[in-house]
């Protein structure tokens, strides 16, 4: 391949510093007495009818359920849902041979209790990009689908029909896209899981797993999500608290969730010059598959470790280093702090033991999103001490982590991979569309004889952080359905910029950028 065509594969195609943010526009100002009508129907009719829903779930919840210990005895209490797919990006460079690839991917949903009337896997045509990107920000489309991303194909052209119309609930409940690339160059799986019974984490546990049996054809037994039961100990921490004072402050919750989701969305709207689109669902949900956007931060192994140095030499933890480039990053291109960090955490280890355990392997759903309030200032340090302070709150079941908790126990849905978390009516304060949804998967594994290469997902709400690190190799997912692409490359590129500076173990709150 001649170097101008490898040059112009590898560029990014878009203007850096390019973006207009939304509300920011001359048309959005225009437009600004209608957005102000729509919002005030919005909060007139939508509001009153769901926050009444949501109020009488949780008081029956409370009657005919119990305590939340009671309702999520096992972590969760959900089904599944053909079409509600957990969305993700799995790099490979070795290709897939598909009859053996269908027979683990089908045995396997046997084992979690799907038919395979709910399994699909699809051999695409399309051949990837023959080239990997190199380390730092790139493209969604980079390999794979130009002008579209993982997620909104999902969408579009899930069996029977697209889930933005009459699809959603009928149909598959996981499907596996396959794009296989020659030896020794890009394979991509665009990934879509039970996002309603299972959890983030587990979802990479289903790939992890799948992958292990491809590879080396042996079995673990993971599929624990209906058997592992609340710790007695734990439960009596996670149950106290008053529920007339969790259903006051539901109310308060819901309102202002509902007004930021309504305000951001009217917003966003292409028809108000916001540039990033808005739908009916989108007001609902906090997010819409088809308006959805990525833009990705994937590192070397090389910069990883960098990564990981720059971190010990500051004191602080790679968590840290990611909360503070994604508070800042946000604030410098928007102009303001997130009103919270929503920190999605598994309970699993913690609170629902299993003897049998060696790792972070298991199939289900433990998560919960307790909330940092970030400062104005927000120094390494403070990002620091949120961690520390976290991790307390895990262990102990302390006063963040009971209100997550309590949330998905008495909210009008309890399970998925963030799913009940989507809702402007989910009961906890985190307006989902003025806050940072950050998600950290850890240090975790892959079998290397598979040829994995690295692994991305996205949580496209008001502003996305995902991150991981899978053998030695760092990845971001920046997510929104509110900014558009411009405005969250821009974002992206911020947060890389910081990060680079902690590879070089400089602090960034002694830098200006």
């Amino acid at each position: 391949m001649a170097m101008d065509e490898e040059a112009q594969l590898l560029s990014r195609e878009y203007e850096p510093d390019k973006y207009v943010l939304p509300g920011s526009s001359i048309c959005s100002i225009v437009m600004l007495p209608f957005r102000i009508a729509a919002w005030l129907l919005l909060m007139c009719t939508i509001l009153p009818l769901w926050l009444t829903i949501a109020l009488v779930v949780a008081i029956l919840k409370r009657i005919s359920l119990g305590r939340p210990s009671q309702i999520l005895k096992t972590g969760s209490k959900g089904f599944s849902i053909p079409g509600m797919y957990y969305p993700a990006f799995m790099l490979f460079s070795e290709p897939f041979e598909e009859e053996k690839l269908r027979k683990v991917f089908l045995e396997m949903g046997k084992e979690c209790g799907l038919g395979e009337d709910k399994m699909r896997l699809t051999m695409v045509k399309e051949v990837p990009s023959p080239l990997f990107a190199p380390s730092g920000g790139i493209e969604m489309d980079h390999y794979v689908e130009k002008g579209t991303n993982w997620l909104r194909e999902h969408s579009a052209k899930h069996y029977p029909a697209s889930i933005s119309t009459t699809g959603m609930g009928r149909g598959h409940v996981c499907w596996l896209r396959v794009f296989n690339g020659a030896k020794g160059k890009p394979t991509v799986i665009n990934v879509g899981l039970d996002g309603n019974r299972w959890d983030g984490s587990s979802c990479f546990n289903f790939m992890k797993e799948l992958t292990h049996r491809y590879t080396t054809g042996q079995k673990h037994d993971v599929f624990k999500g209906d058997k592992l039961l609340i710790n007695p100990e734990s439960a009596k921490k996670l149950d106290e608290g008053n529920f007339l004072v969790f259903l006051c402050l539901m109310v308060y919750r819901i309102v202002m969730n509902a007004a930021t989701t309504f305000w951001n969305c009217w917003k966003s709207a292409a028809l108000c010059g916001g540039g990033a689109g808005c739908s009916p669902f989108m007001a609902l949900q906090n997010f819409d598959a088809n308006l959805c956007k990525f833009a990705l931060i994937n590192f070397s192994k090389e910069d990883s470790a960098k990564l990981a140095a720059g971190c010990k030499k500051l004191g602080i933890k790679p968590f840290a280093a990611m909360t503070y480039s994604a508070v800042h990053a946000g604030k410098k291109v928007k102009g303001y702090l997130p009103h919270t960090m929503i920190q999605e955490c598994s309970l699993q280890t913690r609170h629902f033991p299993d003897e049998a355990q060696v790792g972070r392997d298991l199939v289900g759903d433990w998560l919960v999103g307790p909330l940092q309030y970030p400062t104005a200032t927000y120094t390494l340090k403070d990002a620091q001490a949120g961690y520390e302070n976290l991790l307390s709150e895990l262990d102990q079941c302390g006063p963040s982590v009971r209100d997550a908790f309590w949330a998905k126990a008495y909210g009008v849905l309890s399970s998925g991979a963030a799913v009940f978390q989507l809702p402007f009516w989910h009961p906890a304060d985190s307006r989902l569309s003025e806050s940072i949804f950050f998600n950290n998967y850890g240090i975790r594994t892959v079998d290397e004889k598979s040829g994995f290469y690295s692994w991305n997902w996205g949580a496209p709400f008001g502003f996305g952080w995902n991150t991981i690190s899978v053998n030695g190799t760092t990845t971001i997912t920046c997510a929104s359905s509110f900014l558009g692409i411009d405005v969250l490359r821009a974002v992206r590129d911020q947060g890389e910029t910081t990060l680079r500076l902690i590879m070089d173990g400089v602090n960034p709150d002694e830098m200006v950028l």
